[in-house]
């Protein structure tokens, strides 16, 4: 006996619109996945991925490296280091929550945004003093599960351990830790 049906590949031939919608969806699907596995939403993937190239670039820029915390009046403390790349690591604290994101002024020329120099960011806000506070990083490791963990002394014999998702730039968790230089 027969069999009437068509096979799948026979409606593929038959609909090639059927096949270029089929094969139109998959950056989609591939952009859901990645929204989904780096913890943003559909639109924040390329900045998401950008993060983390940065994070892995400058791996090695920030052990032992002194980050000076500036201070504004506001709710917030921000603190800066800069990496021999260029990149900047902003660490922005506020009352309830903790950031952790890379600035590539190369990537921000490239891209052709506007940047606003140091002069005109003073003269439209309150004046930038620096704060008594300073973070040293004592060592740094990108743990299997995708956090980085940096391993950070303020002064004081106080250690903390800091694990940061490069994807959102969050510090997830902080714990109290032995000051010495080795993460493991």
């Amino acid at each position: 006996m027969k069999k009437s049906g068509l096979s799948w590949w026979q409606w593929i031939l038959m609909y090639p619109g059927l096949a270029t919608a089929l094969l139109g969806s998959f950056p989609t699907l591939q952009r859901i996945y990645q929204s989904y596995a780096y913890g943003v939403s559909f639109d924040e993937v390329d900045a998401a991925a950008a993060q983390n190239q940065l994070w892995t670039k400058n791996a090695d820029c920030l052990g032992g490296k002194k980050i000076e915390q500036i201070r504004r009046l506001y709710d917030f403390s921000v603190s800066v280091a800069l990496c021999p790349s260029g990149d900047v690591l902003v660490l922005i604290k506020g009352e309830s929550r903790e950031m952790a994101r890379w600035v590539s002024p190369r990537q921000l020329i490239e891209k052709k945004t506007a940047l606003v120099s140091l002069r005109e960011a003073q003269a439209a806000d309150e004046p930038v003093r620096l704060a008594q506070t300073q973070r040293v990083i004592l060592c740094q490791a990108r743990l299997p599960n995708g956090l980085l963990l940096f391993r950070v002394h303020y002064g004081g014999g106080r250690c903390i351990d800091e694990y940061i998702n490069p994807f959102t730039g969050e510090i997830v968790k902080r714990i109290p830790a032995p000051c010495n230089s080795r993460c493991f």
